[in-house]
């Protein structure tokens, strides 16, 4: 299983930097269907002064270049997010990314950061816990396990949907009969109650794509995300 998250779709971005001969997965890849995703939240702590997204906001506004967000290291799904929300909203707040979820969870509960963005699978023992405070959801729609969370549209940040995702995908030259049988087989596998219900346990919709449209969504990603990454001065590694 390939996993699709922004840090897959920005691969062959940062394999071209490393290396002579480029690697692009839409040369090299055959996609065969999508399996699930996952959206991110935008989570204060508890004793935070800010209530919503929209406080927030209006507080870079009004003192910028001092407030921060935290986030996973330089090119992840929510570092990306970061990037992409100080440009849409034109912000002047401090990314500060740190090495993984446990340690961003840390920073934000110590006060060392104002917010954080993260998955909604690494947050969920400390939201149960009334440690942290959600104020958004990047998803496109509300989630059925957080209804009070708005999604970013209704915090007033339009066309802002990230969601990270996980697909199947073979050698380009793999038959398109076999992209066909395992297509359906995991298709049929991913609707399947059981199946669903243990994808949420760990924070992740089922969400079968058929070959065609995932080809689609992995090619507007990573130009999507390229821009996101030449716009917000990514160094090269």
């Amino acid at each position: 299983m390939t996993n699709c998250s922004t840090t897959r779709r920005a691969y062959w971005l940062q394999l071209r930097w490393e290396f002579k001969e480029p690697v692009d997965p839409r040369r090299e890849l055959r996609p065969i269907v999508g399996v699930s995703e996952f959206a991110y939240l935008f989570v204060t702590s508890e004793s935070s002064s800010f209530s919503t997204l929209r406080q927030w906001i209006a507080a870079v506004k009004q003192r910028p270049g001092t407030l921060t967000v935290g986030t996973s290291s330089p090119g992840t799904t929510n570092y990306l997010a970061a990037l992409l929300m100080r440009s849409k909203q034109n912000l002047d707040f401090t990314v500060v990314p740190y090495r993984g979820s446990s340690e961003l969870s840390v920073a934000l509960l110590r006060n060392e950061v104002d917010v954080i963005i993260n998955a909604y699978g690494g947050l969920r023992s400390q939201i149960s816990a009334k440690q942290i405070r959600p104020l958004a959801i990047t998803s496109a729609g509300r989630d059925p396990d957080l209804p009070d969370v708005p999604t970013m549209q209704e915090t007033g940040v339009p066309n802002f949907v990230v969601v990270s995702w996980n697909a199947l995908y073979g050698p380009k030259d793999i038959p398109v009969a076999a992209v066909d049988i395992v297509g359906r087989a995991a298709t049929e596998i991913l609707e399947q109650p059981d199946v669903k219900a243990r994808f949420k346990e760990i924070g992740f919709e089922a969400r079968p794509l058929a070959a065609g449209p995932l080809d689609q969504r992995m090619r507007s990603e990573i130009e999507r995300w390229a821009r996101v990454i030449t716009e917000g001065g990514l160094e090269k590694q």
